[in-house]
């Protein structure tokens, strides 16, 4: 495996600031009633990488970053600290106000960066977020939904919250961090995952009912397997549930391998190999599965060297990855646009950087 210096797509993730990303389709200005009909369809498809997935699909370029830094490379981390420094101000308050799940995976990568660079500016932020979640978000069933004052939990708050809560946690002494990223989990593997396939459902409202959305949309089946394994990764062996926690990793681990495809890829809906194949799918598993397996979870070479394969077949010579699907938008809003979506860059660049780790 090439160290992730020599990768296009690494190189190209780490060619800029993660918050100071251009378009995707840079579209020039035509004049001809044609080219105005063909830009603003072009515009449609890729309308779903906008705005609204802005801040966490960054945040998955942090994440490619902090990757990085933990491995070594002090560029990453240099690119890191000036993400952070348009997220906090000098005395260690949030620029955005907190709200929903997806907030926590900007907390996560300050975390990995507090570890590598401890500042009290940092631990200011980490502690104000985590205050935010764990003390002034209210709950549902033990849980938090999506968004505030909504009654919706998303298979996508596994990779973004429970990560993060885990880690603070643990390095902060703070129990109920830890149980409340605990309790997300396992409820969530209580009550959404399919019985045969032990892949999950998109969501569930608090209450029921349950197993909402679809069964085994690729990207979920990524965000739970992020959730499951980095969330592992930040608890110690001796807490409640990590053998349940484990358990669910290896149950879906062998569910993808029975549903890869040969070039690697996986479908956008896992179980429904008729639908359209889905890079986003191969650069979130990837990366959990050799999280998972450098920390002796589970082995899955061949799959992981396949999801690795595809990334590479999916990605132009300058790095960008495309063939991803776009954004969903809920539970029934699933897009048909496929492309070089913003969340797939940041996460093929920390698949990739999680590889070379393995070489050193």
């Amino acid at each position: 495996m090439p160290d992730f210096h020599d990768s296009p797509i690494v190189l190209r993730n780490f060619s800029h600031r993660p918050n100071r990303f251009s378009s995707y389709l840079p579209l020039r200005s035509a004049t001809s009633r044609v080219t105005a009909r063909l830009i603003r369809r072009l515009q449609k498809i890729f309308e779903k990488s906008a705005a609204s997935a802005a801040n966490w699909s960054n945040a998955l370029r942090a994440l490619a970053l902090a990757r990085g830094a933990e491995a070594g490379d002090l560029r990453a981390r240099d690119l890191l600290q000036a993400y952070v420094d348009d997220r906090i101000d000098v005395a260690g308050k949030w620029l955005d106000p907190l709200h929903g799940p997806p907030q926590a995976l900007d907390g996560y990568v300050l975390l990995i960066l507090h570890r590598l660079a401890p500042s009290s500016r940092y631990g200011m932020a980490l502690k104000s977020m985590a205050h935010h979640f764990v003390t002034d978000s209210a709950r549902l069933d033990e849980c938090l939904p999506y968004t505030p004052g909504g009654t919706l939990l998303l298979v996508d708050s596994l990779g973004m919250l429970c990560p993060f809560l885990a880690g603070y946690g643990r390095d902060f002494q703070d129990r109920d961090a830890v149980a409340l990223a605990r309790t997300q989990l396992l409820r969530f593997v209580e009550l959404n995952l399919d019985s045969d396939s032990r892949l999950p459902f998109h969501g569930y409202f608090a209450g029921g009912p349950y197993r909402l959305g679809a069964h085994g949309w690729g990207r979920g089946v990524g965000w739970f397997l992020i959730g499951l394994v980095d969330t592992l990764l930040e608890l110690d062996a001796a807490e409640d549930g990590v053998e349940s926690i484990t358990s669910a990793i290896r149950q879906c681990a062998s569910t993808l391998r029975t549903f890869q495809h040969p070039d690697g890829n996986w479908s956008w809906v896992v179980p429904l190999s008729s639908t359209s194949r889905d890079s986003s799918v191969a650069a979130f598993c990837g990366y959990a599965l050799t999280r998972a397996r450098r920390a002796g979870i589970v082995e899955f070479n061949d799959v992981i060297s396949q999801a690795y394969t595809a990334l590479m077949n999916s990605a132009a010579p300058d790095g960008t990855i495309g063939e991803s699907s776009g954004e969903c938008r809920g539970l029934t809003e699933y897009s048909d646009c496929f492309g070089p979506q913003p969340w797939v860059q940041g996460m093929g660049a920390a698949f990739v950087i999680e590889l070379s780790r393995e070489t050193r």
